[in-house]
């Protein structure tokens, strides 16, 4: 049960750290939690190489994409702190223990 409890918080607290972020390190820690294949994948994009750019400030993404990676980053921090980093990147591989 303090489990249960416990998971609120880290989503109220991954949630405020996510919106502070800039976009290039969302992608940055994205890349650490999932690699970058998946985030790659989650982004809807082709190539790795894009997912690099964004990372350094290279490049702007499309309109879409920055929401879309701030969502799988909360996503992915709470899976983690809660079940651990293996978990979070099975969870998104579609591979839910």
């Amino acid at each position: 049960m303090e489990e249960l409890a416990a998971l609120p918080a880290a989503g109220i607290a991954s949630y405020e750290r996510v919106t502070r972020m800039d976009f290039p390190t969302v992608v940055r820690e994205l890349k650490e939690q999932l690699g970058a294949k998946l985030v790659t994948y989650i982004a809807g994009v082709g190539e790795a190489r894009a997912v690099r750019q964004w990372s350094s400030g290279e490049r702007e993404p499309r309109q879409d994409i920055p929401a879309r990676l701030r969502i799988a980053l909360r996503a992915a921090l709470v899976l983690s702190e809660s079940e651990g980093p293996g978990v979070a990147q099975a969870w998104f591989q579609g591979l839910n223990p």
